[in-house]
């Protein structure tokens, strides 16, 4: 089967864009073979994205698109036309790779530079990061459900693959606000939206009053509030829920003040389950 080229990236673009035929185009053409790779699972609009940036289109114009796929191509398709049918060219190494057209690389000089220690711009690679991984351990237990269809595993593939949805729609938010406020230097509200739904989704904090509870249910709510604790004091010092080679303290502001309250209250539940532990160990 013959691959694909940029000629099939601009008529994909100027179709109904059915997600499977980008997907198949993505994987061929993307000089990023992790992400060619993962093509397979990105949804129409991620899809839409990466090619229309392989074709040379300054991302400040995708951000806030207000042409048609048709008038975008015509603006800037002029960029994809240099070599080989598209945006390749062939480097010092003899292989093929993907040429970034001259506006892309304009823009990427004049591009706002986040600095590397903001905390916002670490949460958000880190939860990128985390949600990748998730996807692939969804994928691995998918795998280990083997070909066998009885109402149980027929069950579980169905609300593993829901999971896997949200987990990638998630993920390709937060990278597309990730790029969003790389490229123009200012936070979306609707990055710090994503923020706060991925972190405080991680959370797990029960309502249950502790002296209904038995000592193994104590016991591994203590290991849990220990977790939650270091996660906390990690991003008020790194920014990020682990630790790395240098500080970088999350800045004043309502954030690390919300940040600080959850951290205390976890202190508060830490320090009430060691007493109950000790009340039980004292009768």
């Amino acid at each position: 089967m013959e691959k694909h080229n940029m000629e099939d990236a601009v008529s994909w673009l100027l179709s109904d864009m059915k997600p499977e035929e980008g997907r198949a185009i993505l994987a061929d053409l993307h000089p990023n073979r992790i992400l060619a790779r993962n093509a397979r699972h990105m949804n129409a609009r991620k899809v839409e994205y990466e090619l229309k940036v392989m074709l040379g289109i300054p991302k400040t114009e995708l951000f806030s698109q207000k042409l048609t796929n048709k008038e975008l191509l015509e603006k800037y398709g002029k960029h994809a036309k240099n070599t080989d049918n598209g945006t390749r060219c062939h480097g010092k190494d003899g292989k093929i790779h993907a040429e970034r057209p001259h506006a892309e690389r304009a823009e990427e000089k004049a591009r706002p530079r986040v600095p590397s220690d903001d905390h916002r711009l670490l949460q958000a690679k880190e939860a990128v990061s985390e949600l990748g991984m998730e996807a692939s351990k969804i994928h691995n237990a998918l795998f280990e459900t083997g070909e066998v269809n009885s109402e149980g595993n027929t069950r579980a593939r169905a609300e593993m693959l829901e999971r896997l949805r949200q987990v990638t729609d998630l993920k390709e938010a937060i990278w597309t606000e990730k790029e969003r406020y790389c490229d123009t230097g200012k936070a979306s509200p609707e990055l710090d939206s994503l923020l706060e739904s991925y972190y405080s989704g991680t959370e797990d904090k029960p309502k249950e009053d502790i002296r209904k509870k038995d000592v193994a249910w104590l016991l591994k709510r203590k290991e849990n509030v220990r977790r939650y604790i270091t996660k906390f004091r990690n991003r008020l010092e790194y920014g990020t829920k682990t630790a790395q080679a240098e500080k970088h303290p999350m800045p004043p502001g309502p954030e690390r003040a919300k940040t600080q309250k959850k951290l205390d209250e976890y202190i508060m539940e830490l320090d009430k389950i060691n007493k109950e532990l000790e009340r039980r160990n004292d009768k």
